[in-house]
């Protein structure tokens, strides 16, 4: 069995380190688990409970000893996805029950924050199936590649029984596109 996990972490089918397919690690906060690391492990995220009537906070701190920096608060729950080379992470800020958003962290601190619906918003307007919703769920799905996050967003509520669902990419040079049907 450790043959076979040497040969995947050799060829990039897992990281050994957080244990993932295809290099894309994901955590969930709050968790059983305090902890997130980075393919490769450069990285590690930390999840904080609140105290007294604050938020929950996600602390980021390079491996294996480092400085940690504050990446976010948030409110009711997140999830992150490590891009496959750990240089860039998505998290879904379930935020609301009417909303969730996307934010992208890069540059070399990893402390560059892109939300991904105003991203959306000026590469591809203000789409009225989703901006006229009141409830809008952006959610991300996947990384293709080191540089290009998949994304889906829900929006509903405009007309009754009528939602939007539709998938996205966001390609941290170029901005936000459709997703094509293959």
């Amino acid at each position: 069995m450790k043959r076979l996990a040497f040969a995947l972490a050799l060829f990039g089918l897992i990281d050994l380190a957080g244990g993932d397919v295809a290099g894309q690690s994901r955590c969930t906060f709050p968790s059983d688990n305090q902890r997130c690391r980075s393919p490769r492990g450069l990285w590690e995220v930390e999840w904080q409970e609140p105290s007294g009537d604050g938020r929950h906070v996600l602390w980021l701190k390079p491996t294996p000893s480092g400085t940690r920096a504050k990446l976010m608060e948030f409110d009711r729950s997140v999830d992150l996805l490590w891009s496959p080379d750990g240089r860039a992470l998505a998290v879904t800020d379930r935020a609301g029950s009417s909303e969730s958003v996307v934010w992208v962290f890069t540059g070399p601190k990893l402390l560059r924050r892109v939300n991904v619906e105003e991203r959306l918003r000026a590469s591809l307007g203000q789409l009225p199936e989703i901006f006229e919703n009141g409830h809008r769920y952006f959610e991300s799905l996947g990384w293709s590649s080191s540089d290009l996050l998949r994304f889906r967003v829900r929006a509903y509520d405009s007309e009754p029984g009528r939602m939007y669902e539709a998938n996205f990419r966001y390609h941290l040079s170029d901005g936000v596109s459709r997703e094509r049907l293959k």
